[in-house]
This record gives structure tokens, C-alpha cells and sequence, in this order.
């Protein structure tokens, strides 16, 4: 609702809209850099520097945090209401996400990472071992199918931990280096596994939540609701050795309440 200023003139009082450009105090904006006011990643996004801070243009993007927005999905910089926890070490990471709630068939839970820790590289050569990201899972009730999408731009072994009276109807695995990357199910039952190669897939291997370095959150999430639906919540970050993630019982990202729901989760990396 638009704040009114009230007009008084003999004696009478008027109501007249008064349009405020309002900034969100809690938005994170990103300053511009150097002398020039650069931008990073206004290739994708269309920021443009704005007294000193960028602000952004492109569709799926959000004016002043510059951050993916897709349906209901609009990105946070480190908000509490994140499903998923990210660590490297005992240490946590700051983490991108959102926490939607209009997908009627699924509830997809995106974990999305550049790259985990403990990948072995040779000089201008493909991975030769993958690093292992240990995905701990915690349920309350799970009444639809679940969709584990688990995605890098480097070769990561995702460890799932699953609750025993779980089942993952299928993992899809996406990753830019995918013969490298590998999914083992420690506890919990998983159905089915796919692959999708992020080189030759026709699907972004990169997608942590910002876009400002070349990734493609944008396009990821895109993605993921053509073969799912809406996402119901996302967790990115650049780099992690741990996921704690939570399944079954959503909170509105904005009003912070309890919600039902069906379940499907996306996992990212890259």
C-alpha cells in the first residue's frame, strides 16, 4: 500500500498518493568497483552503477541485491530461514537461498556449490578425484515423491545420509565434470540415479545462488522447474564439505510459519 500524505485546506482533508522509491534496509546492495563504478557480472544481470552501488536490469534479477529471483523464488544473502546449513570444516558458510511455497506435486530442495574441498586437479587437465560432500538429511513428515538434483561445476562424491524411513525417488547428478562426480547413499533409499553432463547436457553446471562470477543460478532454477515444478527452497554457496538439510517441513520465507508440503530435492554444486 502506498503511504498517503493528508492535505489540509480549510478545513478539508485531502488523501494523495505519494510515490517512494523505498530501499529494503535489509537488502544487501553491492557496491560498484573503482573509478568506473564496474559491476560485476552486469553481463547477466544488467547492473548499471547507481550512486555508488549497482543496481540491476535484467529479468530474474533483483534491483538491488542483484540477486536471482525465479517465480517464488527470490534469493537471500545469509537469511535464517534457509533449509539447509552449509560447512567447511566445523566452520559454516555463508549461504545463498530462498524458501518458496507453490510447487502442488513436489517440494524441491536445491543444495547448490561450486565446487567441495579435496578435488585433485593436474595442470590445465580434467579432475582426476572428486572431493566428498556429506549431505545430512532430516525428515518430518515427507507425503509426495522425493527428487534429489545434485549438481557441480567440479567433481564432487555426494554422501547421503537419510533418514531409514526415507525414499529418494530418484537422484538427478549434474555436474560440468560428471564422470568424475559420483553419488553414495550411506543410509536411506534411493530409487533411481540419473546424470546430466553440464558440458554437453544442455544444463548449467553452475549455480550457487549469485551470478556476479559466471555462474547460472538463473538458468539452473529454470531448469529444475521444467522437470519438477517450482523449487521449494534453495542453498548455495561457493564451496562446502557439509550439508545439514531439512525436508518435510517448510517455513514461509517471509512470515516464518509452518507449511505442508510434498517433497523433492535439488542439490547443487557448481
Amino acid at each position: 500500500m502506498l503511504p498517503l500524505v493528508v492535505l489540509a485546506l480549510a478545513g478539508v482533508a485531502f488523501a494523495a498518493p505519494a510515490v517512494v522509491d523505498v530501499i529494503d534496509p535489509t537488502v544487501e546492495r553491492v557496491p560498484c568497483i573503482g573509478i568506473t563504478g564496474y559491476c560485476p557480472g552486469s553481463y547477466a544481470t544488467g547492473a548499471t552503477c547507481v550512486d555508488g552501488f549497482c543496481e540491476c536490469s535484467s529479468e530474474n534479477y533483483q534491483r538491488y541485491s542483484c540477486l536471482p529471483v525465479v517465480g517464488s523464488c527470490a534469493i537471500r544473502r545469509g537469511a535464517a530461514a534457509a533449509q539447509a546449513e552449509a560447512f567447511e570444516n566445523a566452520a559454516p558458510r555463508e549461504t545463498f537461498s530462498c524458501v518458496a511455497d507453490d510447487n502442488n506435486q513436489y517440494e524441491v530442495h536445491v543444495l547448490g556449490v561450486y565446487e567441495g574441498i579435496g578435488h585433485i586437479s593436474v595442470f590445465q587437465q580434467d579432475p582426476i578425484e572428486a572431493a566428498e560432500m556429506n549431505v545430512y538429511v532430516t525428515a518430518d513428515k515427507v507425503s509426495k515423491p522425493l527428487v534429489l538434483v545434485l549438481s557441480s561445476y567440479e567433481p564432487v562424491n555426494w554422501v547421503l545420509h537419510l533418514p531409514e524411513d526415507v525414499e529418494v525417488h530418484q537422484v538427478l547428478l549434474i555436474a560440468y565434470h560428471v564422470d568424475q562426480s559420483n553419488v553414495t547413499v550411506q543410509s536411506g533409499l534411493v530409487r533411481d540415479v540419473q546424470r546430466l553432463s553440464g558440458r554437453t547436457g544442455g544444463v548449467p553446471a553452475c549455480a550457487y545462488g549469485s551470478d556476479n562470477g559466471g555462474c547460472q543460478t538463473v538458468r539452473m532454477l529454470t531448469y529444475i522447474d521444467g522437470l519438477f515444478g517450482p523449487v521449494s527452497s534453495f542453498t548455495g554457496t561457493y564451496k562446502a564439505a557439509r550439508w545439514d538439510l531439512n525436508i518435510g517441513g517448510l517455513f514461509d520465507f517471509n512470515a516464518g510459519m509452518d507449511v505442508d508440503h510434498g517433497n523433492v530435492v535439488a542439490v547443487i554444486s557448481g
